[in-house]
């Protein structure tokens, strides 16, 4: 009886889990955790490396970076787990770092098709998903979808995004030439503020 017990309270757990990582967190419990993980930025990249660890359990923003880090170092592995544990906490901005994973077969097995639904699940949350996701909509013809999220995102800070919509809105490839649209996104993408991504990811 005990131990029949003790498996359904670990199968209770665990759908309470599933169910909870089903749903994003609220912009606010986001910010939170962004300002939190940015705490410990530091000159000294490996001070703030240990700092991001110690505090992983509180701020999945830390998770992100740290996983960031491990990449660059080559441990994929770990990075990927880590952005999978961003995400199942509820944290959308693992989304764009897991499809880069899918797309290009780094610590997974390569598959375009996941690769592309993690950013389409996001697509009008995170603006670098946004952005990212874009391009496939360009390259299926669906080019006013594919504006309306480079917009989304050059508008809350992707510096590519805008860099991207300046010659959109000059070359005539896929609509016709507008030059005040593409002043504006010009002047977005030469003022002094910071890139989206770099408020994201730490670097």
């Amino acid at each position: 009886m005990q131990s029949f017990l003790k498996i359904s309270s670990i199968f209770i757990i665990s759908l309470l889990f599933f169910a909870c990582s089903l749903h994003y967190k609220s912009d606010k419990d986001l910010q939170n955790e962004l300002d939190i993980a940015n705490s410990c930025k530091n000159k000294s990249l490996k001070l703030e490396m240990s700092c991001y660890d110690l505090i992983a359990y509180k701020s999945s923003f830390a998770n992100i970076r740290l996983g960031i880090y491990e990449l660059k170092t080559g441990e994929s592995k770990s990075a990927k787990n880590r952005f999978e544990l961003a995400k199942q906490s509820g944290n959308f901005y693992a989304n764009a770092l897991l499809s880069n994973l899918y797309e290009n077969g780094v610590a997974v097995q390569e598959d375009s098709q996941m690769a592309i639904k993690l950013l389409q699940d996001v697509e009008y949350l995170d603006p670098i998903a946004a952005y990212k996701i874009s391009f496939y909509y360009f390259s299926n013809d669906n080019i006013k979808k594919g504006i309306k999220l480079l917009e989304f995102a050059a508008n809350s800070g992707v510096k590519e995004a805008q860099k991207e919509l300046v010659l959109i809105y000059t070359n005539n490839q896929y609509i016709n030439e507008d030059s005040e649209k593409s002043m504006y996104y010009d002047t977005l993408y030469q003022d002094k503020k910071e890139d989206f991504s770099i408020k994201i990811y730490g670097k």
